[in-house]
């Protein structure tokens, strides 16, 4: 009978620490009769500003293609994942509500509050993390303040290159003409054409052409920090479809490609794989040297 309880109390704890378990690990889940914080349709926002004590502004709009700009200096194409990521707080879930009437606002963060959010013409103000659950913290709108998910942490650093797109092109861009510090290709109708002598053992032709100016079109930098006057190692200057030149220098090729755009008080750091990529075009493959082992004849 000893051993039959034993038996039964190892169950019941087992079932105890289950159950805890399930209660420590099971997020915190939103009431669902409750609505998004506001009735703002994300996509048809157009423009955002950030404020904060200090003064510090950041504005962003969305362009006549639909991608947003940074139009406070420096003006930058934006990041477009983030700017979404940050449109989501339109339509988050809150736990509470709260009447603002005689509520000291200072107790929640937000006399003044750590950042202002305009969406439009709707603002957000935030304030403190809740002191119960530091994932969570105190928004408020008009006259009442709502406790939702913490998403605005990496905003607090009031760096507007947090907003900057690490594609130093812009997303969707289109290169018209790239001037490379060992070599120059332009655009004539439709076919890339190299004006710049180059050793004989660089591979010139069509793909390799292509190849270069996509890597372009397509490079996206690991961060996006103030311009350090350093050196520069050439010059790269890049005319797109739309007309603009944009003009880089290029500060260092290894460990890290840095590019900068002096004129916006920027650089661009890339991974080294980068180096071959936007720099150089890629030899030629000798298929003379390639040969081919006999098959073995396994009847002799």
């Amino acid at each position: 009978m000893i051993g039959y309880r034993w038996l039964i109390n190892l169950v019941l704890l087992a079932v105890i620490v289950l159950l805890g378990s399930l209660v420590l690990t099971t997020p915190e889940k939103d009431p669902l009769d409750l609505p998004p914080l506001t009735q703002l349709k994300i996509d048809q926002v157009q423009h955002i500003n950030i404020s904060y004590p200090s003064e510090t502004v950041i504005e962003l709009a969305k362009g006549d293609n639909a991608l947003w700009q940074i139009i406070t200096s420096p003006k930058l194409p934006a990041n477009q994942y983030g700017i979404k990521y940050l449109l989501q707080v339109l339509n988050e879930t809150y736990t509470k509500k709260l009447a603002i009437g005689s509520l000291n606002l200072a107790e929640f963060g937000l006399s003044p509050p750590s950042v202002q959010i305009s969406f439009d013409q709707t603002t957000l103000k935030f304030g403190q993390t809740s002191p119960v659950n530091q994932r969570r913290r105190y928004v408020q709108i008009d006259d009442a303040i709502y406790l939702i998910l913490d998403s605005v942490s990496f905003l607090l650093s009031e760096d507007v290159l947090e907003f900057a797109s690490l594609y130093p092109l812009g997303e969707s861009a289109k290169v018209k003409s790239l001037q490379l510090p060992d070599y120059h290709l332009t655009q004539e109708k439709g076919i890339w054409q190299l004006t710049s002598p180059l050793p004989d053992n660089t591979n010139t032709n069509a793909d390799a052409l292509v190849g270069l100016v996509q890597h372009w079109e397509q490079a996206q930098a690991m961060d996006v920090l103030p311009y350090s006057d350093a050196e520069s190692e050439g010059n790269i200057s890049i005319t797109l479809n739309t007309g603009e030149t944009l003009r880089f220098l290029v500060i260092s090729t290894d460990p890290t490609l840095v590019l900068a755009r002096p004129d916006k008080g920027i650089q661009y750091e890339f991974s080294a794989s980068y180096v071959d990529k936007l720099l150089h075009l890629p030899a030629k493959v000798d298929e003379s040297a390639t040969t081919v082992e006999p098959i073995e004849d396994l009847d002799q």
